[in-house]
Formats: structure tokens, C-alpha cells, sequence
């Protein structure tokens, strides 16, 4: 318990010294007792460099890493950084702040710079900051002795906690604003994506664990008659296995980097659309569109669902369904409309059917975002109606992929209308 309450402490004066600042050259965006994450600013590029802890047993046991998208060099640094802390067991001896301070000073030296160190005192309380082992009477009696002195100085900590107080207003007038979004994104998408990636290191590890003791629980005698058979058998499935693992990482990792750009976009900050993963799931977005061109027929549609007394939920946009699947990007995502009802503009019992949506006419270039738009485009130029009658229904989707199946089997052998010029 006594340790637990000197982390507690220690992580307190560390969001203290390094509170969530705008530009700042180091910053503490979250801290507790399982994680810790900051922000370590390239004095070069001005880019932010994640600095993430788990902390895997208190009071000092801890997995370092990264959560940002580094140039090559940086990156190579950092892992350089977090394999000798990560390997080194005497490290879990050393306080949190003086595994930290280790960090920050190998980034500075990688930068050549000194213009962010750790205060002397602040390192200092972590070096005395000593556990006592449980001994007996004599532990009982220091107990006791640290209850007596605890009236004594609590007056003088509520001095000190004011004063800490005091000069973190005075920086924060000096510094500016506490940050409302770090590296181009709100700090709520910004936990967001931390929550995903630690999600995804979670399940790295559970996935090699799982790997590990399956190859331990397969490597048994096997009699020589059938050694061969097995043999081939096993090498057809591993290559099969690893091609599958490779591309579910491979799609994980797009789908982070395509969620991170979205999160930066000045149409999703201005509102012209938000992303929920449903059920925190990086492979099943729903998309709410709020936007669409004024001089649509949709746009109108939209302006009176909004004021229908029919439109009992309230609803003021096009709800749409965006499933990625293992082979993303190399495959586009399943696309349809949730609500409301929509008729026309290439949608079938809520299907968007186009060939963009195909196989044939996907790039894995396309990013999300510009596929929102795209879709947004088509229905708007391909005259799509809201069924103002049916504003509290909604398109299942075993009903939408059915249509989607039909309809692709049927382009399939007529071939895709493509728009003229003129049309756009």
C-alpha cells in the first residue's frame, strides 16, 4: 500500500511540473497507477513524440513505447531507448521519474539539445523516496512514529500544495492556454486512439502467447509414417496463417493512420461529418453525415426531416455503416445507409452500389475520408430522395448486403455506368 502511495504522489508532482500545455517541450497528457502518457516535442520539426508507460507492477515495473508515427530515425531511437529500459531489471529499482528522466535526456542528446531537463529537486525526492520492508515491531513503531509527524507537516504540504499551485498558474499565464488538442488532434480523439493502440499491443501479445504455447503443446514424438504428410501440411498452414496475421496487422495499422488523418481534417473538425466506432471496433464505423450540397434535392430533404413532427428520434443527418474487413485496404470497405430511408442515388434497400465499392473499381490508394466524399458526391448528383414518410425506419443489413450481392452480379456482366464529363 505504501508503495502504491508513493507512485500516487510521484505522479502528481510529474502532472504538476508538466501539465497539458500547448507547444510545450514536454508535457503529461494522462497519468495513473496503470498508465502514463506524454508528449516529448521535436525541438526540430515541432512534431509530437509519444512517450507511453505501462505500468505492469507497482511501484516501478514498466513497459515503455510509443504510440506515434515517427520518421525513421526517431523511431530507431526510441526503440533503441525503450529496449534498454524494457530489458534491464535493475531499472525496476529506479523510480518512475528517473526511468523518465533517462528517456528525455537520450532524446536530448538525439536532438542536441538541453532545453528540457528534469528539476534536480524533483529527481532528488524520487532518489530518497525508499521503500521500507515489513519488519515486525520495528515497521509497526515507524508507523507510528510517521502518524505523529503527519499533523505536523500537513500544515506546511497544504503551504507547499499551494504554492505548487500558485506557480502553475503563473506558468500557465506565461505559457498560454492548457492544450485542447495535441499533434492536430482533440485530446478525447487523441485518448481515443491511445485506448486502440494499447488495445492492439494487448492483442499482439495475447495473439504470440497463444502461438508460443501452441508450438510447445504441438512439438511431440510423431511416428516417422506420417512425418512426411504432417510436414507439408503444417508448412501449407503456417504460410497460410501468416499471410492471414500479416494482413489483419496490415489493416489494423491503415485503419489507425486513416482514423489519426481524420481526427486532423478540417471537415471532420468543422462538423461536416463524425466517426464512432461501434463498439470500439477500428473495423466497423458508422458516420454520421451532417453536410451535403445546398443545391441537392438532399439538402432540401434534410432541412424538412429536420423539421418534420414525424421525425420522432429527432434525427439531422444521413446515418451510414463503413465494415472493413482482414484485406483492407487491398479491398474497399461494405458501405450502406442506416437512415434514413433513402431511395435513388445508387441505394438499394440501403446499399450503396457503386463500382467505386468493388473490387474492380477499388484503389487501395482511397483514403476514408475522400471516399465520404465521393459517396456524399454520388448521391447528391444522382438525385437520392429521404422517404419523409418513413423517417423513424431504418435498412437492415442483411437486407443491404443482399442487394449489394445482386447488383454487383449484375454490373458484373453489363459493366458500371460511368458518368459523362459533363456530369461530373
Amino acid at each position: 500500500m505504501r508503495s502504491l502511495q508513493a507512485l500516487k504522489e510521484e505522479l502528481r508532482v510529474l502532472e504538476q511540473y508538466f501539465p497539458k500545455r500547448t507547444n510545450a517541450p514536454f508535457s503529461i497528457i494522462s497519468s495513473s497507477v496503470d498508465d502514463i502518457t506524454s508528449i516529448y516535442r521535436d525541438p526540430i520539426n515541432q512534431r509530437s513524440i509519444s512517450i507511453c508507460c505501462k505500468i505492469i507492477e507497482v511501484p516501478n515495473k514498466c513497459l515503455w513505447y510509443t504510440e506515434s508515427d515517427n520518421n525513421d530515425d526517431v523511431q530507431e531511437q526510441l526503440t533503441s531507448i525503450f529496449d534498454e529500459l524494457n530489458s534491464n531489471t535493475s531499472n525496476e529499482t529506479r523510480s518512475v521519474t528517473l526511468q523518465l528522466e533517462f528517456v528525455i535526456e537520450r532524446l536530448n542528446t538525439f536532438f542536441n539539445t538541453s532545453n528540457l531537463l528534469l528539476p534536480s529537486h524533483l529527481i532528488t525526492t524520487t532518489e530518497n523516496r525508499v521503500e521500507p520492508e515489513d519488519s515486525g515491531v520495528d515497521q509497526e513503531e515507524e508507523d507510528d512514529d510517521d502518524e505523529d509527524e503527519t499533523g505536523q507537516q500537513q500544515h506546511h504540504h497544504e503551504q507547499d500544495q499551494c504554492s505548487l499551485d500558485d506557480d502553475d498558474n503563473n506558468k500557465a499565464q506565461q505559457t498560454g492556454q492548457l492544450t485542447k488538442d495535441i499533434d492536430g488532434i482533440s485530446l478525447e480523439n487523441w485518448q481515443l486512439l491511445e485506448t486502440l493502440k494499447y488495445k492492439r499491443i494487448n492483442e499482439s501479445a495475447q495473439k504470440n502467447h497463444e502461438k508460443i504455447y501452441t508450438n510447445k503443446s504441438n512439438n511431440q514424438p510423431i511416428r516417422k509414417d506420417v512425418a512426411s504428410s504432417l510436414s507439408s501440411s503444417s508448412t501449407s498452414s503456417s504460410s497460410s496463417s501468416s499471410s492471414s496475421s500479416s494482413s489483419s496487422v496490415q489493416a489494423t495499422d491503415r485503419l489507425m493512420k486513416e482514423l489519426r488523418d481524420i481526427f486532423r481534417s478540417q471537415s471532420y473538425k468543422n462538423g461536416d461529418y463524425i466517426i464512432e466506432l461501434v463498439d470500439e471496433s477500428l473495423y466497423e464505423w458508422n458516420v454520421k453525415l451532417y453536410h451535403v450540397d445546398k443545391d441537392s434535392k438532399l439538402y432540401g430533404d434534410l432541412e424538412q426531416m429536420k423539421l418534420s413532427e414525424k421525425n420522432l428520434d429527432k434525427l439531422d443527418h444521413i446515418l451510414l455503416s463503413l465494415i472493413f474487413n482482414d484485406t483492407y485496404p487491398f479491398a474497399p470497405p461494405f458501405v450502406r445507409v442506416i437512415r434514413p430511408i433513402i431511395t435513388g442515388g445508387h441505394v438499394y434497400s440501403g446499399a450503396i452500389c457503386m463500382e467505386l465499392l468493388t473490387r474492380q473499381g477499388w484503389s487501395s490508394a482511397y483514403s476514408v475520408e475522400s471516399l465520404l466524399f465521393q459517396i456524399v458526391a454520388t448521391l447528391c448528383k444522382a438525385g437520392a430522395r429521404i422517404d419523409l414518410s418513413s423517417l423513424n425506419e431504418s435498412f437492415s443489413l442483411q437486407r443491404a448486403q443482399q442487394a449489394f450481392r445482386h447488383i454487383s452480379s449484375v454490373h458484373e456482366k453489363s459493366g458500371w455506368y460511368t458518368a459523362p464529363k459533363a456530369d461530373g
